[in-house]
């Protein structure tokens, strides 16, 4: 099975980053967040504080999978899935959380819209039916 190393995937939309390992033996498999060098996981015990991570690894599974839930903008960035031989191998994978797309329109134009779309209490921003946010210009 290949699987992706470079993973894309919405603000709050939960990622996965799949590393295989085959013939494991008695090695260990971590996850690391590069930007910053921190060992998230060894094995499947957690060294972060953010609940947020979880590394998934089934018995006797190749797969351990280091999930993301409600990944925002700031966990982009490149993560290394390492086994414990020396020398160290590893490999990179590249995580892209992207925002909400958010386009500004005219009053004129926005109120063309409006049959499609919902109106926020505040008045000033609506959502039409694919999801992009349109904010008022005043």
């Amino acid at each position: 099975m290949n699987v992706p190393r470079n993973v894309t995937t919405a603000v709050g939309q939960t990622a996965f980053l799949h590393c295989r390992v085959h013939q494991l033996g008695d090695k260990e498999v971590s996850w690391m967040r590069k930007r910053d060098m921190h060992i998230l996981s060894a094995g499947i015990l957690m060294y972060t504080s953010d609940l947020r991570f979880q590394v998934i690894h089934p018995d006797k599974s190749e797969n351990w999978t280091l999930q993301i839930k409600s990944p925002q903008e700031r966990d982009s960035g490149v993560y290394e899935c390492q086994v414990s031989t020396e020398p160290k191998m590893s490999l990179n994978y590249s995580l892209n959380v992207v925002g909400e797309i958010t386009i500004n329109l005219s009053r004129e134009l926005s109120q063309r819209y409006q049959d499609h779309t919902r109106i926020y209490t505040d008045g000033s921003e609506t959502q039409n039916s694919i999801g992009y946010s349109i904010v008022f210009e005043h």
